[in-house]
């Protein structure tokens, strides 16, 4: 029959680590891409069974598509490591990825590199070299401080020119 009873204490370890459970984050996700905003990158391993590690002394590595890194690896001692992402000044994203004792991790995480508050309008023509009585498309974008395209809709670009000749359609 059954038996009841109080056992003596006793602990819990997690598991190894496992690449197929442990977690890339990134906190912020999305950083103005000025050369100079960072994000966090932080890895948490996981056991087979989903369960956080709770110390630290793994051999991890973080890489990253896009950005710098302004630190190596940092063992928080507790089942976590991180690292800090730098943007580039150009938007765009990056997915960084880590490894924990050679093995990739199977999860990453996306930081989103955004355009800065606007500062000017970079002015292209569609062509560089016109025929004199032939048209020329000159468009404007808004732009912050590192030439990366503002889509901020609302806002009036009045043309003037210099010089003889020319007109506008």
């Amino acid at each position: 029959g059954a038996q009841t009873g109080t056992s003596n204490s006793f602990t819990v370890n997690p598991g190894a680590a496992a690449p197929a459970t442990s977690q890339v984050t990134a906190s912020p996700t999305s950083i103005v891409a000025d050369g100079v905003t960072t994000s966090t990158i932080t890895v948490q391993l996981k056991d087979a069974n989903s369960n956080n590690l709770t110390t630290g002394g793994a051999t991890v590595t973080i890489a990253t598509t896009s950005g710098t890194f302004t630190n190596t690896v940092q063992d928080v001692g507790n089942g976590t490591y991180t690292r800090i992402l730098q943007s580039p000044t150009t938007s765009g994203s990056a997915t960084v990825t880590a490894t924990v004792g050679g093995s990739g991790i199977t999860d990453d995480a996306t930081v989103t590199f955004a355009a800065g508050p606007a500062t000017k309008y970079v002015v292209t023509p569609a062509s560089f070299s016109v025929t004199a009585g032939t048209v020329v498309l000159v468009t404007a974008q808004l732009a912050d401080a590192n030439n990366n395209a503002v889509s901020t809709s609302g806002k009036t670009v009045g043309w003037s020119k210099t010089g003889t000749g020319g007109s506008f359609a």
